[in-house]
């Protein structure tokens, strides 16, 4: 069994309930794992269930990057671009001495995370779940 293979039912359960979430996300918050504004709001570092953490994790898996629930995901990210970058939306106190723990700035790390993601979606890489850890 090669590594796409392994735990192909699992994976496909576990993006069909983000899928499900989204496609709900109006009317159902199961157990606080809501997809409103704060959802939305661009954030690092990934201790959180927020937009820039899902999005990041889905493209682990190219077969999903057709998928009109993806590409509303990663344009929701793209759109908060500014001419000079991305800039957190919300922080975590405890990382104010980070880039990513100001919000009235570029943050480089929050940049690169993008750029990965983008990278993941122009190549179609295949990462190692567990390369990433």
């Amino acid at each position: 069994m090669t590594s796409k293979e392994k735990y192909r039912k699992e994976k496909k359960i576990g993006i069909d309930a983000i899928f499900g979430l989204w496609e709900k996300r109006e009317i159902e918050r199961p157990y606080l794992f809501g997809m409103g504004t704060d959802f939305k709001k661009l954030k690092l570092p990934f201790v959180w269930y927020d937009i820039l953490n899902m999005v990041d994790t889905l493209s682990l898996y190219p077969e999903i990057y057709h998928e009109k629930i993806f590409q509303e995901m990663f344009k929701i990210i793209k759109d908060k671009e500014t001419s000079e970058g991305y800039i957190p939306e919300s922080i975590y106190l405890k990382a104010k001495k980070w880039d990513f723990g100001q919000k009235k700035k570029i943050s480089e790390y929050m940049n690169a995370v993008i750029n990965r993601i983008e990278n993941r979606i122009e190549n179609k890489v295949t990462v190692s779940a567990s390369k990433t850890f």
